[in-house]
């Protein structure tokens, strides 16, 4: 369980490019992070992060086993380098690789669990904004109600019970950024209460990822041609599994009015969960 929870970390930068793979050989999540640093430096990063996965990659397929401790110094290379992701394609590869391996070899990295599955990138994006520690409290945490007998049902755990234990374990509001993964609150108006009570101010840091993303929507079909053709290195085929299928669909369809709706729909929960604008204190 441990050597898998560590590769589940390590894996998990693949994530966080979900919404940068049309950002061609650029920084992308991480823009204006990874540009500010020296050229000599982000290249001595890129260096151990690849270094890091390729090790993990080994352990996986069986061609060089890790030990415990070894497996953690890659996790922690990685989780040290993250001002590079996305900062170009053989970053991006490296991830996908890692992924790949692990779900060929041993099985769904993230299985579907109740509401939180694979597709919940949200976990790597609370990871990148504010650390492992909110993600590491957060599982402690539900071991310690479990040990006192108040287990977490994989279906049966109300998921506004989940995003307030999150945002409570971050110091700020998720709802926001979980409802943009996929994760709306199911009672919006007591998990606000909740949040409220709770004194857990908007997040800065959520405001400005959530217009970056906005940004990143193809504008027109052949921005989304290049982004699929970027993302799966191919054409998409209508014969692949969920996300290519999907991208394959959208092949022909996506034009200007698709954008539109997308942008518009990543508006509406900005203005909902930011009514008054970038927060100036987070």
């Amino acid at each position: 369980m441990r050597r898998k929870a560590v590769l589940t970390a390590a894996a998990a930068a693949l994530f966080a490019l979900s919404a940068s793979a049309g950002a061609a050989s650029k920084p992308a999540v991480n823009d204006g992070l990874a540009n500010n640093l020296p050229p000599e430096k982000a290249k001595a990063m890129q260096t151990e992060f690849l270094s890091a996965m390729a090790a993990l990659k080994n352990h996986v397929n069986g061609t060089t086993a890790l030990t415990d401790k070894q497996i953690e110094a890659h996790a922690l290379t990685i989780d040290s380098t993250k001002e590079i992701f996305g900062y170009n394609d053989a970053i991006i590869k490296a991830c996908f690789d890692l992924v790949s391996t692990y779900d060929d070899r041993i099985g769904p990295l993230w299985v579907a669990r109740g509401d939180f599955n694979r597709k919940d990138a949200k976990f790597v994006d609370i990871a990148r904004l504010f650390g492992w520690k909110p993600l590491n409290d957060f599982w402690y945490s539900t071991n310690v109600d479990f040990e006192n007998g108040k287990p977490w049902s994989k279906h049966g755990t109300d998921i506004d019970q989940i995003s307030l234990r999150l945002s409570q374990k971050a110091g700020c509001d998720l709802t926001g950024l979980l409802h943009f993964w996929g994760t709306p609150p199911r009672d919006a108006k007591a998990l606000k209460a909740a949040v409220a009570a709770s004194k857990l101010p908007a997040s800065a840091k959520i405001y400005d990822t959530l217009v970056h993303y906005k940004s990143l929507v193809p504008k027109d079909n052949k921005a989304f041609r290049d982004f699929a053709t970027k993302w799966w290195g191919k054409q998409p085929s209508s014969k692949g599994f969920t996300t290519e299928r999907n991208h394959a669909q959208q092949w022909e369809k996506y034009d200007e009015k698709t954008a539109a709706a997308i942008t518009s729909t990543v508006q509406e929960i900005i203005d909902l969960y930011f009514p008054n604008g970038r927060p100036v204190n987070q």
